[in-house]
């Protein structure tokens, strides 16, 4: 930089980071001091290190503070589905939404099976079991519930079941919902 007045290159004054002190680091806090240095006599090279070091260092700083911290984009939500067949040969499929992994269940089930249930049980919490279960009387029909257990989720079908008037029910499988595998 050229000083107006005296026609002269002025000098340039920038910012550098010393290390933190030894009681800083005993302390375990991202404590760094910044000094001022003649970029010109340094050399600009080194002290642009130094000093993007130093924002480094404020940067994590301030982020292990609390004070600033990187946004997080927002977790896609997935979202598990069954259509239950009367082969047990259903699979659980997976969607960005509700109705895209239930509308792959029934195509999926469609592909191994003429004896797809059509009403595709769902659940977004990936933690949860699905329960197959199959009823013989009136007549063959089988049907899938979520949820956080086993015991849970085959209770609910044969409440859905019983409610319809089925009887002679028993439990196929368990699938994962989060992996598809059987339990």
């Amino acid at each position: 930089m050229i000083s107006a007045r005296s026609g002269r290159q002025a000098p340039v004054v920038g910012s550098a980071c010393l290390w933190p002190s030894r009681l800083h680091r005993r302390a375990a806090v991202g404590i760094a001091s910044c000094g001022s240095v003649d970029w010109r006599a340094r050399g600009g090279r080194a002290v642009w290190r130094k000093t993007t070091g130093c924002l480094r260092a404020a940067l994590l700083a301030l982020a292990g503070m609390g004070g600033w911290s990187l946004p997080v984009p927002a977790q896609q939500q997935r979202w598990a589905a069954i259509d239950p067949n009367g082969e047990g040969s259903s699979a659980v499929v997976w969607g960005a939404s509700e109705d895209e992994a239930r509308q792959r269940a029934v195509e999926a089930c469609r592909k191994v099976s003429k004896t797809c249930a059509g009403g595709p049980a769902s659940t977004h919490d990936l933690s949860e079991v699905f329960a197959v279960v199959c009823c013989n009387e009136p007549r063959r029909g089988c049907a899938a519930s979520a949820a956080a257990n086993r015991r849970e989720a085959a209770k609910n079908v044969r409440e859905m079941f019983a409610d319809a008037g089925y009887k002679d029910c028993s439990v196929q499988h368990y699938m994962s919902a989060a992996t598809g595998k059987r339990q």
